[in-house]
């Protein structure tokens, strides 16, 4: 009797998983495995002509500064990104380099110390890969004397640098639109 029932709880087990599991939707599943959209804050984006350098920050303050010292000329927000550890995300790491004068984003931890650059923080949270729906963050590289990595989400600041002498070295990360 007990192996019976143990049988006809398997047999409604299997049942109920055909039955409600085609149900799921992406969007159930997405909810389960990403981080709420509506958290994110903003990436701003600074240039620096005389440096030839790209700086992004999810820190109004730290913009605010830079424009106003007069290094960085403010570029407005380039998308949005997590403060915090979201479900989904990676950090999304800054370094700098003195010699270069260039900024350098990247999911990689150790790309960016391989590279010779110094770690400066992480600048907030990212999706790796497009699962959870976000938007590609490209990364270009204007190669020495002036070396420059620009990130951006708009296909024509690409074809634009490109033009500029920037290489494109593939997608950074996702994020949303600003």
């Amino acid at each position: 009797m007990k192996y019976l029932l143990i049988v006809a709880l398997f047999i409604c087990a299997q049942a109920s998983a055909r039955t409600f599991g085609n149900k799921l939707s992406s969007s159930t599943l997405q909810a389960r495995t990403c981080g709420d959209p509506t958290t994110t804050v903003p990436l701003f984006r600074a240039y620096s002509a005389a440096n030839t350098d790209h700086l992004y920050t999810t820190n109004a303050t730290e913009i605010q500064s830079v424009v106003k010292a007069g290094t960085y000329t403010d570029e407005g927000t380039v998308g949005r990104i997590f403060a915090t550890q979201e479900l989904g995300t990676v950090p999304f790491y800054r370094f700098y380099s003195i010699p270069l004068t260039d900024h350098f984003y990247t999911t990689d931890e150790s790309e960016g110390l391989d590279a010779g650059y110094a770690f400066e923080g992480i600048v907030g949270y990212v999706y790796p890969g497009t699962v959870c729906g976000g938007t590609p963050f490209y990364r270009l590289l204007l190669p020495a004397p002036k070396t420059d990595h620009f990130y951006t989400t708009q296909g024509w600041e690409v074809t634009y640098a490109e033009t500029g002498g920037y290489i494109f070295e593939g997608v950074a990360a996702y994020i949303f639109l600003a």
